[in-house]
């Protein structure tokens, strides 16, 4: 379920234009602070997060990680 889920955060973030196109239902779409201030941050599973900015409508600087 884990790689089905990234990829379609992933296609999600591909259309993105706007921080909001990525609130969808369980995202808990948010900011980041510290270190990665400037990124938004979307739930994958557990401590499993994808990370990205948006500038100027593109998404840029995407990661996955285990913020723990």
């Amino acid at each position: 379920m884990q790689i089905s889920k990234i990829k379609n955060i992933l296609t999600l973030l591909n259309a993105a234009e706007t921080v909001i196109d990525m609130n969808f239902g369980g995202s808990n779409l948010h900011s980041l602070k510290g270190e990665f201030m400037g990124y938004w941050s979307v739930n994958v599973t557990g401590n499993y997060r994808i990370i990205f900015k948006i500038e100027n409508s593109n998404v840029h600087l995407v990661d996955y990680l285990d913020y723990h």
